[in-house]
């Protein structure tokens, strides 16, 4: 059985619904160590602004605005091109930890694409960095490939 709901709200806007159980399952998960890095040099690698060009097969429009930014303490934070989330680098296994996200609506075709990029996220397992290109893969097969956002670039 779920707790009562309560809305959070930012800034003024309603961001989503959620239920008191959802609050406790994160900051347990969250106590419990699971928004730390993987490893020490994790959150080195991977800090910085990330900017989305690939989704499986799919090539990803720069207008889509579906970003990445890892801080070195490992803390995580982007844009889906519809809502935005936060989070930190997971402990064991998959290299991220909860995420949470707002929940706003959106026309179709970015919706879907943040459903695929969100699911991405959550099944990552591994990374590889060459030169500015940032590639996560699950299974082996590279799932998410973004750019390194130069400084001074428009995110």
């Amino acid at each position: 059985a779920q707790g009562r709901g309560r809305t959070v709200a930012r800034m003024g806007v309603e961001v989503r619904t959620i239920v008191d159980d959802e609050i406790e399952a994160f900051t347990a998960a969250r106590n419990n160590g699971f928004m730390r890095p993987a490893d020490e040099g994790a959150a080195a690698k991977l800090a910085g602004d990330w900017q989305l060009v690939k989704l499986g097969e799919d090539r990803i429009p720069a207008d889509a605005k579906i970003t990445l930014s890892v801080t070195p303490e490992g803390k995580v934070s982007g844009a889906t091109g519809v809502n935005r989330f936060f989070g930190g680098l997971a402990k064991e296994k998959m290299l991220f930890g909860p995420l949470g996200m707002t929940r706003a609506a959106g026309p179709p075709e970015p919706m879907k694409r943040e459903a695929a990029y969100v699911k991405a996220l959550g099944e990552v397992t591994s990374l590889a960095i060459e030169k500015d290109q940032l590639t996560l893969s699950a299974d082996d097969k590279p799932r998410l490939v973004f750019e390194r956002v130069k400084q001074g670039a428009p995110k």
